[in-house]
């Protein structure tokens, strides 16, 4: 249900009734007997996930930037194509998890534990980054005739 607007509401109130957009994912515990985990992952605010790309802590090295590049010139993709490493995945990626998984409440290392583990397939590890990233670069879209 949408509200109307009202020319008298304040900044303040605004940005306080402004909730931060949540993306989930559920995945399989044990496929035999049903039981799932979900994960709930909500939005930093633009300054926020900026500052904590731009952290020094989670800059890409060196190495991690000629990898980079020379996966993407493997994969055949022309060098005026390449786009460059702009962080480094062994640190924000965990950061940014456990910065933003709001139904789980675990640390950088035990988000740095869960992506190292072999316990995932390719297609689910993927998948709970992807929830985390799309809740960083999603907005919720509004009918306008809801």
């Amino acid at each position: 249900m949408t509200a109307a607007a009202d020319p008298r509401q304040s900044v303040d109130d605004f940005l306080a009734a402004k909730k931060r957009h949540t993306e989930s994912i559920s995945l399989a515990l044990d496929e035999s007997t049903g039981d799932t985990v979900a994960f709930v992952f909500e939005a930093l605010g633009r300054v926020e996930l900026r500052d904590l790309r731009l952290a020094e802590e989670h800059q890409p090295t060196p190495d991690q930037k000629k990898r980079a590049r020379r996966e993407q010139k493997d994969a055949g993709i022309a060098d005026h194509k390449i786009v460059p490493l702009d962080h480094n995945p062994d640190t924000f990626i965990p950061a940014l998890l456990a910065e933003t998984c709001v139904s789980h409440d675990w640390s950088v290392d035990d988000w740095s534990q869960v992506l190292t583990s072999d316990r995932f397939s390719e297609a689910e590890y993927v998948d709970l980054i992807g929830t985390c990233y799309r809740a960083q670069s999603t907005r919720r879209r509004v009918d306008p005739e809801g």
